[in-house]
């Protein structure tokens, strides 16, 4: 027998999950005719009452059924990519399309840069830099003039270099 519990937090305001002794029972499965399978949408929207308590269903179309558009797998295939967890952040990605322009910038200038600077074994975050030195202290000139690049050294986490 199924229960439902109109009271757990996930469900949402007037529906009710199909709960059998405390347990979310499982999603029920369907096993459509090839009759029923010739309009599946048809057959989908004609299930959707049964499915909504359960919020999942699993369909199994008929073994003689073909899919409209279908991938040949010998041909299929893409390109894989490392993609590392720390840098899925929006920052990241800001701070490499930065990196980029500045390249492209320095290139067009005839002074390409050859590879990231590199400060205590650590490669400098360019677009840290910029934002320390143009944004928040006027520029290259206003920091020389004003003596601090030992500020700007420790708001990038830098050991600040002695002489200022």
């Amino acid at each position: 027998t199924h229960a439902t519990d109109a009271t757990h937090p996930d469900s949402p305001p007037g529906e009710e999950r199909v709960v059998e002794g405390g347990v979310v029972a499982d999603a029920p499965v369907f096993y459509p005719t090839t009759k029923e399978w010739a309009d599946p949408q048809h057959f989908i929207e004609g299930v959707a009452d049964q499915v909504r308590p359960y919020g999942i269903c699993k369909i199994v179309p008929p073994a003689s059924w073909k899919p409209p558009m279908q991938l040949d797998r010998d041909k299929f295939g893409f390109r894989t990519r490392v993609q590392q967890i720390n840098l899925l952040d929006g920052q990241a990605r800001l701070r490499l399309t930065f990196v980029e322009n500045l390249c492209r910038f320095l290139h067009r200038k005839g002074t390409p840069l050859e590879r990231l600077p590199i400060v205590e074994y650590r490669v400098v975050d360019l677009c840290a830099l910029y934002r320390q030195v143009v944004t928040e202290r006027g520029g290259h000139a206003a920091v020389s003039e004003k003596k601090q690049w030992s500020e700007v050294a420790r708001a990038l986490g830098l050991t600040a270099a002695a002489g200022g």
